[in-house]
């Protein structure tokens, strides 16, 4: 197995094994695993900028600066 692809599936585990309740880092270990599993399949980057953007978005405390993220238009990125 290529380290790229570990690194991938360490990083799924780590969000599957993570506080429910803490978006911020589940979306990060996702952003994480799909940036690494870009080794094999260029699409997996999109998918990792999506996670990214979901995690800033909890990640944000201020309400005023959360409103940037709006999940429907900034957090939602199509793959065809």
């Amino acid at each position: 197995m290529s380290q790229a692809r570990k690194a991938a599936f360490n990083a799924h585990a780590a969000a599957r094994d993570a506080d429910k309740g803490d978006q911020s880092a589940i979306f990060a270990a996702r952003s994480a695993a799909h940036a690494a599993a870009t080794v094999h399949v260029k699409k997996h980057a999109m998918i990792a900028s999506n996670y990214a953007a979901k995690q800033m978005y909890y990640a944000a405390e201020d309400k005023k600066y959360r409103k940037m993220f709006n999940k429907k238009e900034s957090c939602s990125i199509k793959i065809s």
